[in-house]
């Protein structure tokens, strides 16, 4: 049975061990650490390193046996002999979040390093070769253990695996709450076994260094979109940067599942050493062409103009005479309000509005080719996905496609409500002309060939889109009726009015 035991107790039993047995039990002592020494509970831990005056130096915490979890502290202030071991009885390691936090509020945080990120130390397993010393200690040390083990089982409780994430969203945005439902399901479907904390954008690293931050175990994983990995591989900006071939959002997630697209994330991941597991879910309806000074009428009105946009509509606005700007969400009022952009796009009416675009804009351009069918990425490092238990795992996967399918339904919601509200604030929306969607598709269709021909792995995966839009678009545009004769017969004609005639 894994247990927890009570970190007190073990520590009084465990220095009157020491001490009855004669071992030096100084953290970094040449006996201590020969010999394998006591068991040390993380109370006793802590109250020696503190006794060591080492509160300003690095402390880690890490799994050290192949039969029995260590606290291991490493000081840089002596390298050499500044190592603790504790032996002990439980082998869960859950135990070890209570002692990182207790360490946290004794040592400032630029100098901790968390148990997730130091790398794993394995002993050599005690064999028959040790010396007679060291295996009378050892097995005293066992016997104790045991018998202070025994009463404490029946109230003893192993604790749950924690994963902290960071969002690339502002914390009042509403695509955090969206990465807070999915923790929030995760952590109810396993019963509290697993938690996941999501922190907003910036709490660890900046939103565009979130995929390096979650492979290098920096973070136990993320919540964002792929576009914001553009800059590390062009490929991955297909998941949802441009017209997707006629496809919308949830056409593009069943290429992604059922035609192929997971296996071809795979290969780009693995093409550009991230050490990570991708789950894109939540479909997101057509994005605005963004919030402009006054109606964009015609192609030629992006010649010159200061534009935010991100993934492969950096290169289409561009070709189309943009200067752009890529910038995270939370970054774009505050650079439009400062005349540093002259335009932007984010995403939905609901984070424009909380994000305060309508303060520095009044003009709103609805429907676009740029990110047509976007969704969002979950991402787990993917050694530390591995390592969980097989039902997690299993749970984590069908977390991800109840909150695909909530995400959407909770945007019907609230875009809705938003565009009204945006409305009621004195913004005025404006479909943008059939001539600048044509204009976007030809300038994709450049960008496109032209990646294609730098990379075999880009093309591969255009054209399985491509094989897969041919036939289930088709399927879609002969098989959903339009719905606006229907809305126009209930509720009249309340679409958003073109900026001009069509071309």
């Amino acid at each position: 049975m894994i247990v927890e035991l009570d970190a007190s107790a073990l520590s009084q039993a465990t220095e009157g061990m020491a001490n009855a047995a004669g071992i030096v039990t100084n953290p970094g002592s040449h006996t201590f650490n020969e010999v394998f020494g006591p068991s040390l509970a993380a109370d006793f831990f802590e109250r020696r390193c503190q006794q060591k005056n080492r509160r300003k130096t690095c402390a880690r915490v890490a799994l050290a046996s192949q039969v029995c979890p260590e606290i291991i502290c490493r000081c840089r202030r002596n390298k050499k002999r500044a190592m603790s071991r504790a032996l002990l009885v439980s082998t869960d390691t859950n135990w070890l979040k209570p002692a990182e936090n207790r360490l946290r509020a004794k040592i400032p945080a630029a100098n901790f390093v968390d148990s997730q990120n130091c790398p794993l130390t394995l002993e050599k397993p005690m064999t028959d070769h040790k010396t007679p010393r060291r295996r009378s200690l050892l097995k005293g040390a066992a016997v104790a253990a045991g018998a202070m083990s025994a009463p404490m089982i029946a109230s003893a409780q192993a604790g749950p695996i924690s994963l902290r994430f960071q969002s690339t969203w502002p914390a009042k945005d509403i695509f955090h709450e969206y990465a807070g439902d999915f923790a929030k399901k995760v952590n109810d479907m396993t019963g509290g076994d697993l938690k996941i904390e999501v922190l907003p954008a910036g709490s660890v690293v900046p939103a565009f260094g979130l995929l390096d931050a979650v492979s290098k175990g920096t973070l136990d994983g993320g919540h964002g979109v792929l576009v914001y990995h553009y800059g590390k591989q062009n490929a991955l900006a297909l998941w949802g940067s441009g017209p997707g071939f006629g496809m919308d959002a949830n056409m593009l997630l069943s290429w992604h599942k059922y035609g192929g697209g997971k296996e071809l994330l795979a290969k780009v991941y693995a093409s550009i050493g991230a050490n990570v597991v991708s789950f894109p879910y939540a479909p997101h309806p057509t994005q605005p062409l963004g919030w402009f000074k006054k109606p964009i009428t015609k192609p030629e009105d992006f010649k010159g103009l200061k534009y935010r946009t991100v993934g492969i509509s950096i290169d289409v606005f561009t070709a189309m005479g943009a200067a752009v700007n890529a910038l995270p969400g939370g970054e774009i009022v505050p650079a439009m309000d400062r005349g540093l952009l002259d335009a932007a796009e984010f995403n939905n009416a609901s984070s424009d509005q909380t994000l305060g675009f309508a303060d520095v804009s009044k003009v709103c351009m609805l429907q676009s080719y740029h990110q047509n069918a976007e969704q969002f990425e979950i991402t787990f490092n993917k050694t530390k996905y591995d390592g969980l238990p097989d039902k997690m795992r299993a749970i984590i996967s069908n977390a991800v496609e109840a909150a695909s399918a909530d995400m959407s339904w909770k945007a019907v919601d609230r875009y809705s409500k938003a565009y009204g509200e945006l409305q009621k604030a004195g913004v005025k929306f404006y479909k943008t002309p059939d001539s600048i969607l044509r204009k976007q598709i030809e300038a994709y269709d450049v960008v496109v060939e032209k990646k294609s021909a730098a990379d075999p792995l880009f093309k591969e995966i255009v054209e399985s889109q491509k094989a897969f839009a041919e036939r289930t678009v088709r399927w879609e545009l002969d098989t959903v009726v339009d719905r606006r004769m229907a809305y126009n017969s209930y509720f009249g004609k309340s679409a958003a009015k073109p900026a001009a005639k069509k071309a």
